[in-house]
């Protein structure tokens, strides 16, 4: 599966000026590692809605910019039967993972659009 829609990416990019397309990435990645450390956080005391909640924003923001990989792996969180602190654990270290390599293409991204 790709990480980064370059099409919603890049229909952002065109619709906004460089500098502040590349705050909006900037933004991003940080609120990123927030909630990656929010779910984390989450998945240990076994708190499915902090998980949820944590996910469902981070799908969201995802969504915004094209990050199709990790908006996926969040929604799935919203699924009623994925409750389990196992799998809340797995989900857990599964979004970290996409979220390294959803910052770093969009790292490259942002760098082409100076």
């Amino acid at each position: 599966m790709i990480v980064i829609d370059h099409r919603i990416a890049g229909q952002l990019a065109a619709e906004l000026p460089k500098d502040v397309f590349r705050e909006i990435l900037e933004a991003y990645c940080r609120d990123l590692g927030r909630l990656c450390r929010e779910i984390h956080d989450a998945a240990v005391a076994a708190r499915p809605e902090a998980f949820r909640q944590a996910a469902h924003a981070m799908a969201g923001a995802s969504a915004s910019v094209g990050a199709v990989q990790l908006e996926e792996l969040a929604r799935r969180v919203l699924h009623p039967q994925t409750n389990g602190a196992q799998d809340l654990q797995l989900l857990a270290a599964q979004i970290q993972e996409v979220t390294h390599r959803t910052v770093a293409e969009l790292r490259v991204l942002a760098h082409n659009f100076q």
